[in-house]
């Protein structure tokens, strides 16, 4: 059985890294929206009650950390996963939209695991186990 590629390996760890931050960082995001609309709302006597709409961001970077971990758990046990790169490549979208919260880390894991992913070693792997995957 042939080794798996350790750039693919480790562009999984960094997945999974940026998964967990954001995943962290979604929930202080909702956290501190949470108080600082219910405060919003308290001052104006229920009309920032319509400012609660914006509690819904944090759940843009929980989703996506949550599946960022999934597919870099996978990644990184060598299995391989069709979508990995475009994953990490909407990781990148996600990091830059919270650059705010702590983004900036797994903003820039992100921009490492999809340069690993385009290796030519780890694309001519991909391409042994899975070739339906290069079309």
């Amino acid at each position: 059985m042939e080794e798996v590629p350790s750039n693919y390996k480790t562009a999984g760890i960094m997945m999974l890294i940026a998964g967990i931050m954001n995943i962290l960082g979604a929930i202080v995001l909702g956290i501190v929206l949470f108080l600082y609309i219910t405060g919003v709302a308290f001052a104006t006597m229920g009309v920032g009650i319509l400012c609660y709409v914006c509690c819904l961001w944090p759940f843009v970077p929980l989703g996506w950390g949550i599946y960022e971990l999934i597919v870099g758990m996978n990644v990184m046990n060598g299995k391989v996963v069709k979508n990995a790169s475009t994953v990490s490549i909407i990781g990148i979208v996600v990091g830059a939209l919270n650059l705010g919260m702590g983004g900036v880390i797994p903003l820039v894991l992100e921009i490492i695991a999809t340069v690993m992913f385009n290796n030519d070693e780890v694309k001519a792997w991909i391409a042994e186990h899975d070739p339906e995957l290069l079309t």
